[in-house]
């Protein structure tokens, strides 16, 4: 009995909210939008104490709910919906969701449009004078539940003085691009306004802001009354005087390069590397199309072939990704080596050499104790980056985290067109090494979880999605 009222609670919830969402306000039909999920890729967890993903929600649900023109569902709502749809495995399959996947789970919420809220980057830039400036860099994807169309929408917000009018300003950015409000340039006043007047360099094709320190000789100069003026002149706006989000400095960017450096330097210690144009060439090829589906765009992927019969791979946090020539000769198809690559990326995309190094950091009394006895250090902190790497590279991450970068391949893979079943492959023949006890692959298998596991994670995670296609059509 308690069971049977259960039910009728809960679809009698649905009911509820599909029928507010549904009442036409002052004769004009509105959009029924709602927000799935919100992805932090900025690399910065909290804000002056507080999580960036919830001080930059406040501002974008108090912005939208605001716009006349769209009844919005906020995303716990949408949680609600979900679970009372019985679509929860979204939530363990997103990443392999394409825009027809969604865009059925947002008919079945009774959505017109369903999006996804992207924080692409933070940064704080200290000026002279102990002053700072604030950057904020959002964006949208929206997928129309009608004719399945996808749209990518964005907002940067800056300001010279205060933090949180960077976070409306990028917000309010994009809002109007969104709705297609046009209205005033939320960023007016500041450096990033598109109404700043601009000088541009008729030979570099370049514009920069007015009295700064690299301006163009006065005869090789052109004046505009606005960026957007001079971008349909086919300008392009300085890296110093408009950074973009490429540029953002925070601390875990610049921690994986600092591990990047000493990952590099010990993977080139142990192996020599080999600078085949072909073989790097197909890597890069094969590579391609994973890099353009990565969200970590500020990290710029670069590949190396290492001369030895050893079947393994690596990933060095700064995007450098090695490959031993063992490992190449067995690979059959594009595909399967695009899986070992994905693989690779994983790592860095989930920062795992940064969790890592936290993790030894955290062991402050071990960590004394180490680098106490180590004379040859002066420097504790390189000690620490140089043990931490050597380690990874020696013994590899933890089987959690290999299963997580299998994980991002298997995605990877999926969204790209891939055959993301190659895994399979890939695995098969590392079990049939193990069974011949080939030398050349131990250390795959002292590092990683046994191939055995890894197909079964990653069958799960097929199957959760396979479950969530039963829901949304029947």
């Amino acid at each position: 009995m308690i069971k049977y009222l259960k039910q009728i609670a809960t679809f009698s919830l649905v009911f509820l909210i599909t029928a507010i969402l549904a009442l036409p306000v002052a004769g004009m039909e509105k959009q029924t939008i709602g927000l799935l999920k919100v992805n932090n890729y900025s690399g910065v967890a909290t804000v002056a104490g507080n999580k960036l993903e919830n001080l930059v929600l406040d501002e974008f649900i108090k912005n939208i709910q605001k716009q006349e023109s769209v009844q919005f569902i906020d995303h716990e709502k949408i949680k609600e919906l979900m679970s009372a749809n019985e679509l929860e495995s979204y939530y363990e399959a997103a990443n392999l969701c394409a825009a027809k996947d969604l865009s059925a789970i947002g008919s079945k919420l009774g959505l017109t449009q369903l999006m996804i809220l992207d924080i692409n980057g933070y940064s704080e830039i200290k000026r002279e004078k102990n002053k700072k400036s604030y950057q904020l860099l959002l964006g949208l994807y929206v997928i129309n539940c009608i004719d399945q169309t996808e749209m990518n929408y964005s907002g940067e917000g800056f300001s010279d003085g205060a933090r949180k009018e960077a976070f409306a300003n990028s917000v309010s950015q994009l809002v109007n691009n969104y709705l297609s409000l046009g209205g005033e340039d939320p960023s007016l006043g500041s450096v990033r306004s598109y109404s700043v007047q601009v000088i541009g360099n008729k030979t570099s094709k370049m514009y920069h802001l007015l009295n700064t320190s690299h301006s163009p000789a006065e005869g090789n100069c052109e004046y505009f009354n606005s960026r957007t003026e001079a971008e349909e002149q086919q300008y392009s706006p300085c890296p110093i005087c408009f950074p973009t989000y490429k540029s953002f400095s925070y601390s875990d960017r610049a921690l994986e390069e600092r591990l990047g450096s000493e990952g590099c330097g010990s993977i080139e210690y142990y192996y020599r590397v080999d600078n085949n144009p072909e073989l790097i060439a197909r890597v890069e090829k094969v590579a391609a199309p994973l890099i353009k589906d990565t969200y970590r765009k500020n990290v710029d992927y670069k590949f190396r072939i290492l001369d030895t019969t050893e079947v393994n791979a690596f990933a060095s946090p700064n995007g450098y990704i090695y490959i031993t020539k063992g490992l190449l000769d067995i690979v059959e198809s594009d595909d399967e080596l695009a899986f070992v690559i994905a693989h690779e990326m994983g790592h860095i995309e989930k920062k795992h050499s940064v969790i890592n190094y936290r993790r030894a950091l955290a062991a402050t009394f071990l960590s004394a104790l180490f680098l106490a006895s180590n004379e040859n250090y002066q420097d504790p902190e390189t000690a620490l980056l140089t043990v931490v790497m050597t380690n990874m590279i020696l013994k590899g991450y933890s089987r959690e985290q290999e299963n997580e970068a299998d994980e991002v391949a298997l995605s990877h893979l999926k969204r790209t067109g891939m055959d993301y079943l190659s895994f399979n492959m890939v695995m098969g023949k590392f079990i049939d090494m193990r069974q011949r006890k080939i030398w050349a692959i131990d250390k795959v298998f002292s590092t990683h979880p046994t191939p055995e596991k890894r197909i079964e994670n990653l069958n799960q995670l097929l199957q959760a999605y396979d479950t969530l296609q039963q829901k949304i059509n029947r």
